[in-house]
């Protein structure tokens, strides 16, 4: 995991995140009609990555001035003094991407590709769909290693934590859940 200075302090701020109910909302305004506007909860679970993304680097940069976002659309989500941090949320069984293998290797193959992969902590967030919205159930902070290997995730799991596509590997995937 990342050397930086500030990772007890990140790991604090995410913890305290547990247990936090996420109401996502939207207001229709029609242009046609004057006034005429409707209101309607969001329960779709894909939204809740970028939802996460906003309200852990708010809470976090409270706290760390030197907390970053990441370039937007791709890695890593959060920089702080050169170490990188992704997110990473997940309902039940964790089956998001940690990376395209191809995409991967191109990273690991660039100039200190290998220690940078090798360094970035995974901010992990369980979270249950609640009435009109979302709950956090719990949070890990991982290294890449822990999230494809994790302990006693492996006799639960296949030990390969590859997502096949055709004949071949596409996305790497975390192992399992691990010990809390």
């Amino acid at each position: 995991m990342s050397n930086d200075p500030n990772t007890y302090e990140i790991n604090e701020t995410c913890e305290l995140l547990t247990g936090i109910k996420i109401k996502v909302s939207l207001t229709l305004i029609f242009p046609d009609s004057e006034n005429q506007s409707e209101e309607m909860e969001i329960d779709d679970c894909n939204i809740m990555g970028n939802c996460m993304e906003s309200i852990v680097f708010q809470y976090i940069k409270k706290n760390i001035h030197t907390f970053k976002k990441g370039p937007p659309g791709q890695k890593p989500d959060y920089i702080n003094n050169y170490s990188e941090y992704e997110l990473k949320c997940f309902r039940k069984t964790p089956s998001f991407d940690i990376g395209s293998i191809t995409g991967y290797l191109n990273d690991i193959s660039k100039n200190n590709g290998v220690h940078k992969k090798l360094n970035t902590t995974y901010l992990v967030f369980e979270y249950d769909a609640i009435d009109g919205g979302f709950e956090i159930k719990k949070f890990w902070m991982l290294s890449v290693c822990d999230l494809c290997c994790g302990h006693e995730a492996r006799q639960r799991v296949d030990p390969k934590p590859i997502n096949i596509g055709g004949q071949s590997g596409v996305n790497i995937r975390p192992a399992g859940k691990t010990k809390s």
